[in-house]
């Protein structure tokens, strides 16, 4: 089995990377081959919303190492991929990661289909429990590429290396690993998405909710003055990410749009110039920082 463990953390030996490198560590006894990246080593820019890799279906304009990181990551069989909280979500280099995924989309969709199912595991760093939305939205990126969640866990500790004084900690890491590699998936909490591993959700009614993640639905079943959510017993097929669903939102509606846009854009020009004469109010600082 190939492994990548990605790190998206710009700490050396913090505790993103040691948690990482021990689920790794689980790996390499069952006699997988990995490999570690961090993202901070490597060169991301954002997305310019160009279309051309959807609508022209040419390789990405944008010169940078992002097309190494999805060669690795789709040359995997399974993914470790860890960040630290910030400020409630994951480190903003994983969402540069996430908001390219189109250059890649309708490959995933398509391999998915055609090949077998690879695997992921994620784990989140953070200081305080109450003080990160992270799991379900570190998780949106193995998701999004045809990865399917065998574990997802938070480590709690504030300064670097602190996790290590936790062996609880180390011990849901290696456990980590040892899913990934056997692909016996660690269960979500009850009342957590089974999918994600995310613990918000929208009222549909008072019978309903979905996850806004996933977009996977669950029942509400009330007892005795107390409240669950029930899921499908097959939750993947019902989400967005099931491969027959990604590939009909990349052709019946990513690519699809393009058609409709191109027929209005005569007209869109039109409707924009009035807009043009707001352009005297841009502000910018004096200052360069190149």
């Amino acid at each position: 089995m190939k492994v990548l463990g990605i790190v998206a953390s710009y700490r050396k030996n913090g505790n993103t990377e040691l948690m990482v490198k021990e689920a790794a560590k689980a790996c390499i006894k069952s006699g997988s081959q990995v490999e570690l990246v961090r993202l901070t080593d490597l060169v991301f820019k954002e997305c310019t919303g160009c279309m051309s890799c959807i609508g022209k279906g040419v390789k990405c304009h944008i010169n940078d190492d992002m097309e190494f990181l999805f060669e690795k990551v789709m040359d995997a069989d399974g993914l470790i991929i860890g960040s630290p909280v910030y400020f409630l979500s994951p480190l903003g280099i994983l969402k540069i990661v996430i908001d390219r995924f189109l250059m890649v989309g309708s490959k995933i969709a398509k391999n998915l289909i055609e090949n077998k199912i690879k695997r992921a595991v994620t784990i989140g760093t953070a200081g305080l429990k109450n003080w990160n939305l992270q799991l379900p939205l570190l998780n949106i990126f193995p998701l999004s590429i045809g990865f399917r969640i065998m574990g997802s866990e938070m480590i709690f500790a504030p300064g670097p290396g602190e996790a290590l004084l936790n062996p609880e900690s180390v011990q849901k890491a290696y456990a980590l690993g040892k899913a990934l590699v056997k692909g016996e998936k660690i269960p979500a909490p009850e009342g957590f998405c089974p999918v994600c591993y995310g613990n918000f959700f929208e009222f549909l009614d008072s019978e309903e909710v979905n996850c806004p993640v996933c977009n996977l639905k669950g029942k509400i079943l009330k007892d005795n003055g107390s409240s669950k959510i029930i899921f499908p017993e097959s939750p993947f097929k019902e989400t967005r990410w099931h491969p027959l669903k990604m590939k009909e939102h990349m052709e019946g509606w990513v690519k699809a749009s393009i058609i409709p846009f191109k027929e209005n854009l005569p007209k869109i020009k039109e409707l924009r110039k009035p807009y043009k004469e707001l352009d005297s109010l841009w502000i910018n600082p004096k200052t360069s920082h190149d």
